[in-house]
Formats: C-alpha cells, sequence, structure tokens
C-alpha cells in the first residue's frame, strides 16, 4: 500500500503487521502465584508451619523433636573458633597503643596487616588426589 503526501505524490511504503502472542501468565495461573505468595508470606520461618495451624493449638499436627548434627556446619564452627582464637593471640601480641599517643601511632596501628583481613570461609569439594591424600595412613616406625 502506498501513502501519498499532499500533493499527491507517493511519500513512503505502509505496511503493517499484527501479531497476537500469547500472554505469560493467564488468570488462572496468576491467581495460583498470587494465592502461594500470600500463603508463604503467613508461613512461620522458624518451624515452617503456617500461623493458621500455630494460631489454634488444638489443630496441630503431631509432632516430634529431634536433635541432628550437620558435620559441615560442626566443622566450620570449629575451624571459625580456632581462628577467632589465632586472632586473640595474635591481639595479644600486638596490642593497640594507648589512647595517649599521636595519631600517627595509631594510624600505623591500623595499617598494619591482621590476620583476618579478606579472610572468607568457602566450602570446597576435594578432588580425587586430595582425598587419597587425606585418607592415607602415615607411615609408622617399626623397630
Amino acid at each position: 500500500m502506498w501513502a501519498y503526501d499532499s500533493w499527491g505524490r507517493p511519500s513512503h511504503i505502509i505496511r503493517a503487521v499484527t501479531r497476537q502472542t500469547e500472554p505469560e501468565w493467564d488468570a488462572g495461573s496468576r491467581l495460583i502465584a498470587e494465592g502461594l505468595a500470600e500463603y508463604d508470606a503467613g508461613v512461620c520461618p522458624d518451624c515452617g508451619l503456617h500461623h493458621s495451624i500455630l494460631d489454634n493449638p488444638d489443630e496441630w499436627p503431631p509432632i516430634k523433636l529431634e536433635d541432628t548434627v550437620c558435620q559441615v556446619g560442626a566443622a566450620i564452627a570449629r575451624h571459625t573458633r580456632a581462628l577467632a582464637a589465632r586472632d586473640r593471640d595474635w591481639e595479644t601480641q600486638h596490642p593497640e597503643p594507648a589512647r595517649d599517643q599521636p595519631l600517627k601511632v595509631h594510624l600505623d596501628a591500623a595499617r598494619r596487616k591482621h590476620p583476618g583481613d579478606g579472610r572468607r570461609t568457602r566450602l570446597r569439594f576435594m578432588g580425587a588426589d586430595e582425598i587419597q591424600k587425606a585418607t592415607q595412613k602415615p607411615p609408622t616406625k617399626e623397630g
């Protein structure tokens, strides 16, 4: 189709294409998502039960509390305590300057490298060679 300007000359080509795309969410799935969000907002972060159950103790499900130990969490806690002990030991060996010292002394102490600077604890899975080294028994002295 040609469009004409006021002088009757073709000015440009006009072509209209209409495409209808399916919406990402229909009304039913939108309602389900809104209902789930509303339900999740009422769930206790500690026990995972909804407040409608928690408000009525007569309706509580039979619950048995059990203590479990996460071995990875326990190892991280031990590691963190050991690092904190090393940091305390370092701080006793490198005491902070007294309050009456000049500012330069305090700035120098603040610039001193501390063993905890930039430290992050992360979890990494060991490779096969590391597992083999960790599980090997040290040689015993026979004699």
